[in-house]
């Protein structure tokens, strides 16, 4: 998926959005803690304040999920699939003819983000060239040199044109990886949780639906529709919650 003026633009969306709606959204307050009640679910805040609401949606890593529900018997098993990303911004682009390149003996991706979407200044390039690491493999700087090599071989004189570079020693692509052994997709965790009828999850590793992007959507649009229906229970149709909270 690639997006005009990036990621950021989908987020830029999303709050436009959310402006029209009776929505809050909290920065930069990190939840501690949740409790689960017949009224709802009182949502505690590092600062000390508290929240109550109708129901909520965790839209977290499976570590911090589990971290507000130490007694959820989440199905968190697999490894995630992490990188070392190379993000090379170009005046021009030496070689436009090469935009995309997979490793078959070794774990790299490169492509030319802006061979599919408006990502920089009229005829600039941005390059994005990654190697794949081990779950458990260290953090490694002398993967930027190797990443900065490979990047030589498929665009001859890019340094020639560079305008800026940034190096991501360690991200972390997949939140987990979908194996056989694990159940496949109908093995991951399902966007409701044992014991808590007011608490789901959404998120890559949530739901049989989707890899990525649309797996984070699907799991997101089932977890709305089943706090929507505690709210709802007779099931016809809403456009609105009252005053959600995102943080």
């Amino acid at each position: 998926l690639y997006l005009d003026g990036g990621w950021q633009s989908l987020v830029a969306g999303l709050i436009n959005l959310m402006a029209a709606l009776p929505v809050t959204i909290r920065l930069r307050e990190r939840v501690v803690s949740l409790a689960e009640t017949a009224a709802g679910v009182q949502v505690a805040l590092a600062g000390g304040s508290r929240l109550l609401a109708g129901a909520a949606i965790l839209a977290v890593e499976p570590e911090f999920a589990a971290e507000l529900l130490p007694e959820a018997l989440l199905l968190t098993a697999g490894q995630p699939i992490l990188a070392a990303s190379l993000d090379v911004a170009l005046r021009r682009l030496p070689d436009a003819s090469f935009a995309f390149a997979a490793g078959l003996d070794k774990p790299y991706y490169y492509s030319v983000h802006t061979a599919a979407a408006d990502l920089a200044p009229a005829g600039h390039a941005l390059i994005h060239i990654a190697k794949y690491l081990a779950p458990t493999g260290p953090e490694a700087m002398a993967d930027e040199a190797e990443l900065e090599t490979l990047l030589d071989q498929l665009q001859p004189g890019w340094r020639a044109e560079l305008d800026h570079k940034r190096f991501l020693p360690h991200l972390r692509v997949v939140t987990r990886l979908t194996t056989a052994a694990n159940g496949g997709l109908a093995g991951r965790q399902p966007v409701t949780i044992i014991g808590h009828d007011r608490i789901f999850l959404a998120g890559d590793w949530v739901g049989p639906e989707g890899w990525l992007a649309d797996a984070a959507v699907a799991s997101a649009l089932a977890a709305a529709r089943a706090a929507e229906g505690l709210a709802n229970p007779s099931g016809s149709a809403t456009r609105r919650v009252s005053q959600p909270v995102w943080s």
